[in-house]
C-alpha cells in the first residue's frame, strides 16, 4: 500500500491513478522510488539514463528526447510485467526494508566496534 502523502493531501497511490507512464527525468539518481512505485501500479516507466540506470532498469532508460518518445509510443505495454520485474529482482516494500534495516544493523555494529575500539585505547 501506498502510504506517502502529497503537499496537497494526496497519497502517491492516489497521485498515480489513472497514469499510464512515467517519464522520469533525473540526471542524478540512486535507485528511483518513484519509477518502483509507479510499476508497482502497472504504470510504464521511462527512465532517463543516469549512472547506473541500466543496470537497475535494463531496457527501461533513454539518453534522448527522440528515445523517450519512441518508448512511449511503440505500442508496447505490460501492467504486469512492471510489477512482476519488481518481484523477480526483489524490489518490493518488505524486501527492500529487509535490505535497509541490515545496513543500519551493519552500520550500528561497526560504530559500536570503533566505540569500544577507542575507549579501550583511553
Amino acid at each position: 500500500e501506498f502510504t506517502n502523502i502529497l503537499n496537497d493531501g494526496r497519497t502517491v497511490d492516489d497521485f498515480l491513478e489513472g497514469k499510464n507512464y512515467l517519464l522520469h527525468g533525473s540526471v542524478k539518481e540512486a535507485f528511483s522510488f518513484a519509477t518502483a512505485e509507479a510499476m508497482a501500479k502497472g504504470i510504464k516507466p521511462i527512465v532517463h539514463r543516469f549512472f547506473g540506470a541500466d543496470d537497475i532498469w535494463p531496457g527501461m532508460t533513454w539518453s534522448s528526447i527522440d528515445e523517450a518518445i519512441d518508448m512511449i509510443t511503440d505500442g508496447e505495454y505490460d501492467s504486469q510485467s512492471y510489477r512482476q520485474y519488481l518481484i523477480d529482482h526483489e524490489y518490493t516494500v518488505p524486501q527492500m526494508m529487509e535490505r535497509i534495516d541490515k545496513v543500519i544493523n551493519k552500520e550500528i555494529i561497526i560504530l559500536n566496534c570503533i566505540f569500544f575500539s577507542v575507549f579501550s585505547i583511553i
